[in-house]
């Protein structure tokens, strides 16, 4: 079975960029009918629906730590028995866990043949996405959400009842990019789970926007660098720089040498590391830049963001360069059917004491960081880009009640430099 099995058909790319009246039109059809089922569907069934979403993610997350389909797609649909035997589980468990996994649209079942006793699981396009090496695989996000994120989901009562953050509670007080750092192992699997975030929309952003207007890329934070790459391989014209910590460009060094797809653009591509709170460490900017920051904002508080956002102003200096946020901006605050972007931002305050930003939360966040907003680039997807352009700096960052930064911060961290004149700049684009 091994030999002859094949899934080459469902480890295709799941995402194909619709013309832009197709995708207008099915976000307006999924988003009907999301509500029509409000609608038709009594409260209380509803109801008990959501509070079985929390069963639906630990089937998930169960399947793929014991990796069930990378198994099935190596050797084809297996009875539960030969998944247990080959995985040291217990077949009773494994089946029932299974049986579940099919109805909410995990996996599939081959009925028995005549002769044979026991059904046989395979694989559908939703659990080939759990499969290692497929190009939208979710796998390691699923992970890293359910082992060290859900723990912190499970005291968000606590967290509304504090104001602190959850995730600093179940992790010993550690912020989430502090337990990181401490435990290079996790921090792996976190950088793999936002190279798979890519996967969920992200590279609409690739080709909605015009990255040949600019010369040089500068992609701030941007972990083992996806989302650069899928960027040079589209677009021919610019060259690319990937700016994170130490330990990051490390690694994303070494995944840049043994991917082959990625031998045509690594001559068009330096590594640099650093801090982004640091702004003596960001690449001083050359006109033409484009600052990209990829889902980065939305982990930090406002006056947290404001450094990031000071620090990247102050590299770019005089020269004539742009700044581009990717992020799931917020339109309408509380009809938003399909994506359901409210829920990213409660996500964003369990675990960073972050959140997501409408366009004017964006326009105040650029203004106190030297910024001016240009325009929200909507894509075909659920993420958007945010366009601004440098204005005079501020003469001093400012600290709202409850700050988790203050000026001495922003001092040590290189984000205002002591002979800094901010006059310098008055005659900047």
């Amino acid at each position: 079975m091994s030999e002859q099995w094949d899934e080459s058909h469902l480890m295709r790319d799941a995402f194909r960029v619709p013309p832009w009246p197709i995708y207008s039109f099915g976000v307006w059809l999924l988003s009907s009918l999301q509500l029509a089922k409000r609608c038709i569907e009594p409260p209380p069934t509803t109801l008990f629906d959501m509070v079985r979403g929390s069963w639906r993610s630990q089937i998930l997350y169960t399947v793929a730590a014991l990796h069930i389909a990378d198994i099935l797609g190596r050797e084809g649909p297996q009875t539960s028995q030969h998944l247990a035997e080959s995985i040291g589980v217990s077949e009773n468990r494994l089946y029932r866990t299974l049986r579940a996994a099919v109805q909410i649209g995990l996996f599939e079942v081959v009925m028995p043949k005549k002769g044979e006793e026991h059904v046989r699981f395979k694989n559908n396009k939703r659990s080939a996405l759990l499969r290692e090496g497929h190009p939208n695989c979710l796998k390691h996000m699923v992970l890293h959400m359910t082992d060290h994120n859900k723990p912190a989901w499970d005291e968000l009562l606590w967290g509304v009842r504090t104001g602190d953050p959850p995730f600093e509670y179940t992790h010993n007080g550690m912020s989430e990019f502090e337990w990181l750092k401490a435990n290079p192992s996790e921090e792996d699997k976190f950088s793999k789970a936002m190279k798979e975030v890519d996967s969920l929309g992200l590279h609409v952003a690739v080709v909605d926007y015009n990255w040949n207007r600019h010369g040089r890329i500068i992609d701030v934070g941007g972990a083992y660098g996806s989302f650069l790459a899928s960027i040079l391989a589209k677009h021919a014209k610019p060259q690319g720089m990937l700016f994170d910590q130490s330990q990051v460009i490390r690694r994303a060094e070494e995944v840049w040498r043994e991917d082959e797809d990625l031998a045509a653009i690594r001559d068009r591509t330096d590594f640099v590391a650093g801090d982004f709170f640091d702004a003596e460490t960001l690449p001083a900017g050359l006109d033409g830049d484009a600052y990209l920051l990829r889902l980065i904002l939305h982990d930090w508080s406002d006056d947290d963001s404001i450094a990031i956002l000071s620090s990247v102003r102050h590299a770019i200096g005089k020269a004539k360069a742009r700044l581009l946020i990717v992020e799931t901006t917020m339109g309408d605050e509380f009809d938003d059917p399909l994506f359901q972007r409210a829920l990213m931002d409660v996500h964003m305050m369990v675990c960073l004491n972050g959140h997501e930003r409408t366009v004017p939360e964006w326009k105040q966040l650029l203004a106190a960081a030297g910024f001016r907003f240009s325009r929200l680039i909507k894509t075909r997807g659920v993420f958007s880009l945010v366009e601004a352009v440098p204005a005079k700096l501020p003469k001093r960052p400012e600290s709202s009640e409850g700050s988790s930064v203050d000026l001495q911060r922003y001092k040590s961290h290189g984000v205002i430099s002591v002979d800094f004149d901010p006059a310098d700049l008055e005659n900047e684009p």
